[in-house]
């Protein structure tokens, strides 16, 4: 197994003149996308990553754990487009750490619950048809 457990693009992002934060893009090792932002005159941090089901992980198996942390610190939601999902949250920084090792597990250590998942699955699907309606007028 390697011990790397992303790729830093280096190539340099396209932004505003006017835009201070700093930007980096980074390929994790199953393939997953993450944009990350530095904005040093930020009090909150958002994350956003492509492709999830939100349905728990091994590492947080207590359902809504995650939603519960959010509650007071923050907050997630997430879209499907044409050709992705894609989920996001913004938390204070002083929960950062916290939030994001428990959104990244909903990626490396996905539970599946049974409970969860048509549920999650046929959401997604909704959505989606719903975009393809519109694509196709």
């Amino acid at each position: 197994m390697s011990s790397t457990l992303y790729t830093l693009f280096t190539k340099p992002i396209a932004k505003s003149q006017l835009d201070e934060r700093e930007y980096r893009l980074i390929k994790l090792e199953n393939g997953l996308l993450a944009m990350l932002i530095q904005d040093a005159q930020a009090d909150i941090t958002a994350a956003s990553l492509d492709d999830l089901v939100a349905v728990g992980h091994l590492s947080d198996p207590v359902k809504n754990e995650y939603s519960e942390l959010l509650k007071d610190n923050g907050h997630s939601n997430a879209y499907t487009a044409p050709a992705n999902t894609n989920y996001y949250f913004r938390v204070a920084t002083s929960v950062l750490p916290r939030a994001l090792m428990r959104f990244s597990a909903f990626f490396h250590s996905p539970l599946f619950a049974p409970s969860c998942t048509t549920r999650e699955m046929n959401a997604v699907d909704s959505e989606h048809s719903k975009n393809q309606k519109k694509l196709t007028g």
